[in-house]
């Protein structure tokens, strides 16, 4: 419906439809969560057991057996309750992180283990205790609606927060802003930044910035661009995005402070080491690392179609997680056939 249409409808109407409209959505977020609603791999052998107690009343059970299907990208965790069992997956891999255990009681349910994964090459924490105050945060946030503070380790940088909790939990730390306490100002900028129109920590945002970059290449080839010329194009395109990531460009709302010098660049040479990317400015290794995506698809391009589609989709991503911090490495790991320790018991 047109906006004029809309601002035409009485008061009452409106209001209908956006009664109507909430309760579908209530319809989509009730349904309740299955192994089978989203992809998923089994944890690993190499897991911390982590005592727990915490009770639950009945009505709280309720809503953690609902678990959680992601709707959108920004939605981190994919959760199911099976058998006694609460499993969280990363929506973006379907690693298992956490197997949590419950048992029944008179008054109620008791969470008494918490399994945790401890393969390096899917999960990087160590600390168990630290995995279990994250992992009740998740839960008390995502499945049950309370606002709980994150849980930052000690001497930990309040500029780092807002980037670790945008990765566990979304959108969904937006939530928290209604709190009375409003954390550190690292937090709230990063509140303020996630709102905004071309968020830079937004995947979506990301991966268009790289398939225009690559799209605009394989246009200037196709025009019959002299190569030389062409090149010279792609480096020029290359440095402008270059200051797009490093927060420059007032069209782009950055990752504080993610896309700031000595930041996004540090991690990009260390991360990408292999493409020979270092060099003597943020600036440059940024663009490097663009020239280095931009030859991977320029050759895929050239490739039979049954190829070509699934080498640039794979690219695409890659190059759009490791823009985020989201280790290449890794990525590329868990796309491998499993092997005997990543089975379950």
């Amino acid at each position: 419906m047109g906006r004029r249409n809309l601002e035409a409808l009485s008061g009452v109407e409106i209001n209908l439809q956006k009664g109507k409209a909430r309760q579908c959505a209530r319809k989509v977020k009730m349904k309740k969560a299955t192994s089978k609603d989203w992809k998923n791999k089994p944890l690993p052998k190499k897991r911390s057991l982590i005592p727990a107690d915490r009770q639950f009343t009945p009505a709280e059970m309720n809503r953690i057996r609902q678990g959680l299907i992601p709707m959108e990208m920004e939605e981190k965790w994919f959760i199911f309750f099976k058998r006694n069992r609460l499993y969280f997956h990363r929506s973006w891999t379907a690693v298992c992180v956490y197997v949590a255990h419950f048992k029944r009681r008179r008054d109620g349910y008791i969470l008494h283990l918490i399994e945790a994964n401890r393969n390096a090459r899917q999960y990087s924490e160590k600390d168990d205790a630290y995995d279990a105050k994250m992992f009740f945060y998740i839960l008390d946030l995502l499945l049950l609606g309370r606002e709980t503070p994150f849980p930052s380790k000690e001497g930990e940088s309040p500029d780092v927060v807002p980037i670790k909790q945008w990765s566990q939990v979304g959108k969904a730390m937006l939530s928290e802003s209604k709190s009375e306490s409003k954390g550190p100002a690292g937090f709230m900028a990063a509140l303020d930044q996630a709102s905004k129109e071309n968020y830079l920590g937004d995947p979506k945002v990301v991966s268009k910035l790289l398939s225009d970059f690559s799209a605009e290449a394989l246009r200037r080839r196709a025009s019959g661009m002299d190569d030389e010329e062409a090149n010279i194009c792609d480096d020029s395109q290359a440095a402008a995005m270059a200051d797009i990531f490093l927060g420059k460009s007032p069209d782009y709302a950055p990752m504080i402070p993610w896309n700031s010098p000595g930041q996004i660049d540090r991690w990009l040479a260390e991360e990408c080491k292999e493409l020979k990317v270092a060099a003597e400015t943020p600036e440059r290794i940024i663009a490097n690392v663009l020239t280095a995506y931009l030859k991977d698809m320029l050759l895929f391009a050239n490739l039979a179609e049954e190829d070509k589609n699934w080498n640039i989709d794979a690219t695409l991503g890659n190059f759009t997680n490791v823009m985020l911090g989201i280790s290449i490495r890794d990525d590329m790991l868990q796309d491998d056939e499993p092997t005997e320790d990543d089975d379950e018991h």
